[in-house]
């Protein structure tokens, strides 16, 4: 006997069909590598462009520890930078005015490190040519040093164009993994 409420009987539900099952839902197990793996490749990707800040800072660094008359330099700086402060030291030595001369190399070096920050920027913008720019003008900047026998500075200069190569390569990853097609979602009809 079913039960009665104000003359209406409830009847006994109705047995149904289950639902078919969700075409081959992505587990969570894979969508948490895939976010793992998005994360890592971003962070490289970062990395990679930080090294050009991390040359920029050095190099200006360095320009000042010539400016204010130091004994030493970071290996890892721009070279074409040190070949500025040579150059104005040079034509400072016995001016009239040597401060200014150096004051004038000091905004060349500037200029000059300036464009590292441009490539900085756009390579964390997900920009390939910047990088691949970036690390073009890096390698012919280390012929400076490897012209002027600073083994250091080079091997520093081929560890930095690696760092630099690493975010390149998760550029990549990033940009061709955004134009692929994306599977349609299974909850979605």
């Amino acid at each position: 006997m079913t039960p009665m409420t104000k003359d209406r009987v409830l009847e006994a539900p109705v047995e149904t069909a289950p639902a078919p099952a969700p075409a081959a839902a992505p587990s969570p197990a894979r969508d948490e590598t895939a976010i793992a793996a998005a994360i890592a490749l971003q962070n490289q990707l970062k990395g990679g462009a930080s090294w050009f800040f991390w040359i920029v800072a050095l190099s200006v660094i360095n320009s000042l520890i010539v400016l204010f008359q130091g004994q030493w330099t970071f290996a890892i700086g721009l070279g074409i930078t040190q070949v500025i402060d040579e150059i104005g030291l040079a034509l400072a030595d016995g001016a009239g005015n040597p401060g200014a001369i150096m004051a004038g190399a000091f905004v060349m070096d500037l200029l000059a490190a300036s464009v590292f920050v441009l490539f900085g920027v756009f390579a964390r913008q997900r920009k390939s040519w910047a990088f691949i720019t970036g690390m073009a003008l890096y390698a012919i900047d280390g012929l400076i040093f490897l012209v002027a026998g600073d083994v250091l500075s080079v091997g520093f200069h081929v560890f930095g164009l690696w760092g630099i190569f690493g975010g390149l390569r998760a550029c990549r990853a990033i940009n061709a993994a955004e134009k692929r097609p994306v599977a349609p979602s299974a909850t979605a009809a």
